[in-house]
């Protein structure tokens, strides 16, 4: 059986020839593209002109105006918004570690292309949050690390002080980002959020020729989708999913299939159906 990248390579050497400069292959992470490199050239008996490989995240940064922000700097400045729209805040060793999980919300938020301030709204309006058994063990010794006035056995002054926090929250989004913008940085949610919101900008000084191949994905986030429908659009994009037809079509492993399924109806597999009757 020939492995998924082999299959890959040999296509792309029969759509588009041994010279690949124009090429761009995007994989999840960084191990694919040598492997990839090792293929094109077994799979021609000339020498090849080597694509461009880039991450999916190595291709956001490089269509973004911003830097990408270290989680250090990014948890500092996160600290700073706190503080401006909270009262009697914490020191910032007492709010590092929550700041970790603030900045990891924020990243899902964004790439997740939700509308923040309607988020934080819904989630301050929660009722059950007024339930004395709402956190687990677990949340009540991390929050307790937080809110140094915090007692399991009477919680109501850490319920209200979460509940402050929460009410704040819309305010330390907006303050945050707006303080990483001016300073000509962004965390990763929040540039990709801002490469797909002006993608015609994004891709203005890119080659007209350039031509996208999206090789391995399965899960995709909101920005990741929208990435792909834009140069699907304008017929820049090819995408190469590595999944097996047992997990799209019979009912044994339906479930597992669910995503895959997904995006082959809205970005259509480059090889014919033939290649994934591994299992079958």
């Amino acid at each position: 059986m020939e492995t998924f990248i082999k299959v890959v390579a040999r296509d792309i050497i029969k759509r588009f020839g041994t010279d690949l400069r124009d090429i761009t292959i995007v994989f999840p992470n960084k191990r694919a593209g040598i492997f990839m490199n090792q293929q094109l050239a077994a799979c021609s008996d000339r020498p090849v002109w080597a694509p461009n490989y880039r991450t999916i995240s190595e291709l956001f940064h490089s269509l973004s105006e911003y830097t990408l922000c270290d989680d250090i700097t990014a948890v500092c400045e996160l600290y700073k918004a706190y503080t401006a729209n909270m009262e009697n805040a914490e020191t910032l060793d007492q709010f590092y570690g929550w700041g970790e999980v603030i900045l990891s919300d924020f990243d899902d938020v964004d790439k997740h292309m939700v509308d923040a301030q309607k988020l934080f709204l819904n989630i301050r309006d929660i009722k059950e949050i007024e339930k004395s058994s709402f956190l687990t063990p677990e949340q009540e010794q991390t929050l307790k690390k937080f809110f140094s006035d915090f007692s399991i056995e009477e919680n109501t002054k850490l319920k209200e002080n979460f509940l402050r926090l929460w009410n704040k929250m819309g305010e330390i989004y907006t303050h945050f980002n707006k303080n990483l913008r001016n300073k000509g940085i962004l965390y990763e949610g929040a540039l990709y959020k801002d490469v797909v919101q002006k993608l015609p900008e994004s891709f203005a000084k890119t080659s007209p020729h350039q031509q996208y191949l999206f090789v391995g994905f399965n899960v995709l986030n909101e920005v990741e989708k929208a990435l792909f429908q834009f140069l699907k659009n304008k017929g820049k994009a090819l995408f190469y999913w590595d999944y097996d037809n047992m997990y799209v079509k019979q009912n044994t492993h339906f479930e597992a299939g669910t995503f895959i399924r997904q995006n082959l109806i809205d970005f259509p597999n480059s090889l014919p159906e033939e290649h994934y009757n591994h299992f079958c």
